[in-house]
């Protein structure tokens, strides 16, 4: 018999579907690893949106760095995605393994 984890699978659901961008529901299962790297993407993705309507002008007028923008936005978002969806299904894992099963 499988191991449950005492991490609540209603609070993992909603940080990845709300707060998703940033991985703070795999902080929350202590899964520092990938968290971080969600974390950056989601600011990097954050910070340059930002950097761009910050600094666009009319003799500024460059797609690229919005492609590059949009391309964090759209990798973080499938991730978070694909975690709301295994965690609703209760097959998310914890950092040791455990099923996060209990609601």
């Amino acid at each position: 018999m499988e191991e449950i984890s005492p991490k609540s699978r209603r609070t993992t659901a909603l940080f990845a579907a709300f707060l998703g961008f940033f991985g703070i529901h795999r902080f929350y299962l202590d899964k520092t690893r990938s968290a971080s790297v969600m974390l950056a993407l989601g600011i990097a993705g954050f910070s340059t949106l930002g950097i761009i309507f910050s600094v666009r002008s009319y003799y500024f007028e460059a797609m690229a760095p919005t492609i590059g923008a949009v391309t964090f936005f759209i990798a973080v978002g499938i991730w978070s995605l694909i975690d709301f969806i295994v965690t609703i299904a209760g097959r998310m894992r914890d950092n040791e393994g455990r099923l996060v099963k209990k609601w």
